[in-house]
């Protein structure tokens, strides 16, 4: 079903490593290869400078739409990390976790394409002092790639002029929704993922604490590759047909 998409923005986000935690893991922190949309929300967020448990409902589903392309081929490895345990300010021992990292099979920067759509007039302010601080890299309280420690960089930043709803398309470029996908055409090349991804959050009466209240399985190519077949639910902006989280 199409849905109503007044304004769209497209920017690059890089950075040399990433690690997007999967929320279903446990003791060892296993990454998604691409940003989950609480991932992007958190990050619009920390660019407006919006409290941490402050910017669930600014960023809804209900208001806006996100979407992510992948533009450099890119590998997951696991690192074992260190860390000392403090206990009443007295460092008592090491212990050790598992941590896997995102990074560019080149050996380069991990590249992004980011869309944001406005889909409500309340998200429309929101949608437009984001693009200014955007635009004039003011980046509030900075952005990364999942930690803190992995520092990330936004540029090509630009409004989109002109978008087109497709019912049907044989081609996407962007990440897209698996109840989305008709059918795919096999490809030499062709590494298709799919995982179970976080969609929206709230947060608890600990607000140390947030819950994933809806995730959805999300196809995409690993490699930033054009997949072929057929999708619904697509929208061609910048030559590009995406498709969206939500």
């Amino acid at each position: 079903m199409e849905k109503k998409i007044l304004k769209l923005m497209s920017f690059r986000l890089s950075g040399k490593f990433a690690a997007f935690r999967k929320f279903y893991s446990n003791s060892s922190s296993l990454s998604y290869y691409i940003p989950p949309r609480t991932a992007l929300a958190g990050m619009f967020a920390s660019i407006l400078e919006i409290a941490r448990n402050e910017y669930y409902e600014i960023f809804s589903p209900k208001v806006c739409g996100i979407s992510v392309c992948i533009e450099t081929p890119l590998k997951r490895k696991i690192h074992s990390m260190n860390y000392l345990d403090n206990i009443d300010g007295l460092i008592s021992q090491h212990s050790q976790c598992k941590l896997e990292v995102v990074s560019a099979k080149d050996g380069g920067l991990i590249r992004y394409r980011v869309y944001l759509a406005a889909n409500d007039d309340s998200f429309l302010s929101t949608f437009e002092d984001l693009a200014k601080h955007i635009e004039s890299q003011n980046l509030g309280y900075g952005i990364y790639l999942g930690q803190r420690q992995f520092i990330a960089e936004i540029d090509e930043f630009h409004i989109c002029d002109s978008v087109q709803y497709l019912e049907k398309s044989g081609e996407i470029h962007s990440i897209c929704r698996e109840d989305h996908v008709v059918s795919f055409k096999s490809e030499d090349g062709i590494i298709l993922c799919s995982d179970n991804i976080p969609l929206d959050m709230i947060k608890t009466e600990n607000e140390q604490i947030r819950k994933t209240t809806r995730s959805e399985r999300i196809i995409f190519e690993q490699n930033g590759k054009v997949v072929k077949g057929e999708f619904q639910n697509c929208y061609k902006a910048d030559g590009k047909v995406i498709g969206f989280f939500e």
